[in-house]
């Protein structure tokens, strides 16, 4: 905008930093009685925009920064009352109530998470805009700063050849520590007993064999506990809440039809994030004969975030006749998978 050199520059300065006025410019009738009162030449109004985008963008980085610091201490806080709950569990004392002030510490956790993710998608989007009004590249790198690294296939084979196992029947297993692991309780695992030992196979090294004991037993959640005298692998993997719409891989062994391995991944998101009856969580990438027991993997992070152990029952009555039946599984009702949240099996490590 081009002012005479005669006119006050700081009131012209005030009119275009005001929201308000910012907002009438918007208007064309406004913006006209403006230029006219002040003698002043048109100015481009992605310039005004690009202002506006650009306060909004330094107050979305200001307030991640703040909700980082949210975030660390709402971690700690979930930290500190799975300790006292497991204290509390040692001693045999009630720990009804620190439960539930550890379940209010783990919501809170998800709230602020969830808050977090939505600001990283706001940023994003004035990024873009900025990066569209400007012409260069400066933003728009800020724009994928905070959106899920694209991982190539290998490097989730890369995770299932360090942490996932598989029996004499490839039933899956999942390391959750270096000596404990995790496999499902149904089916062919039904008649599994605390006690019993069974062998396992890694994928990293197909000739290696673990004896394993089963330690723990949930046929309602569906799980099994595992545990070897010898570390399954080099370290631990590392852990992460699940929260609804985070974006996960599913490995299993549903590539049946496959020649050489039924090694598949399954891509999905956390549909709800609350526990069923049963304890599980819902996943939209299905499950398939073959995917019990197998971790799911943030695709973010590579972080485990849980179990797979089935998938829901799809809707249909007994009365129905079976072309109905195989329309409603094949279009209409996309099973989604039963996932256990890693964070479940917190008190058995």
């Amino acid at each position: 905008m081009i002012f005479p050199h005669n006119f006050n520059h700081q009131i012209v300065y005030t009119l275009i930093v005001c929201d308000t006025i910012q907002l009438h410019f918007k208007s064309t009738f406004f913006y006209a009685v403006i230029l006219k009162t002040f003698q002043l030449e048109p100015i481009c109004l992605p310039q005004i925009q690009k202002m506006q985008v650009a306060q909004q963008f330094a107050e979305c980085q200001g307030r991640l920064a703040a909700l980082e610091l949210e975030i660390k201490e709402a971690k700690a806080k979930v930290l500190s009352a799975e300790q006292k709950v497991e204290k509390a569990h040692e001693e045999g004392k009630p720990s009804s109530a620190l439960e539930k002030l550890l379940d209010s510490a783990t919501s809170q956790l998800s709230d602020l998470i969830a808050i977090e993710r939505e600001l990283m998608k706001s940023k994003r989007e004035f990024s873009l805009i900025l990066a569209s009004i400007d012409g260069t590249k400066e933003h728009q790198s800020a724009a994928y700063d905070h959106l899920p690294r694209v991982k190539n296939t290998g490097s989730y084979l890369g995770k299932a050849n360090r942490f996932l196992f598989r029996t004499e029947r490839w039933a899956c297993v999942t390391a959750i520590t270096k000596r404990k692991a995790i496999t499902f309780a149904h089916t062919t695992h039904s008649n599994l007993q605390v006690g019993n030992q069974l062998k396992i196979l890694s994928l990293k090294n197909g000739a290696n064999y673990y004896t394993v004991k089963v330690t723990k037993k949930d046929p309602v959640c569906d799980w099994i506990l595992l545990e070897s005298k010898v570390d399954l692998c080099d370290e631990a993997p590392y852990w992460r809440l699940a929260t609804d719409g985070l974006g996960y891989m599913l490995i299993g062994f549903s590539g049946q039809s496959q020649k050489e391995s039924p090694l598949a991944v399954s891509p999905g998101m956390i549909c709800s994030q609350r526990l069923n009856e049963h304890g599980h969580i819902l996943g939209s990438s299905g499950s398939n004969l073959g995917d019990s027991g197998g971790p799911c993997f943030d695709a973010e992070t590579g972080d485990l975030i849980g179990i797979n152990v089935g998938c829901e029952s799809t809707p249909f009555g007994l009365n129905d006749p079976l072309g109905h039946v195989l329309e409603k599984v094949a279009s209409r009702y996309s099973s989604r998978a039963l996932i256990i949240p890693i964070t479940s099996f917190r008190f058995l490590i």
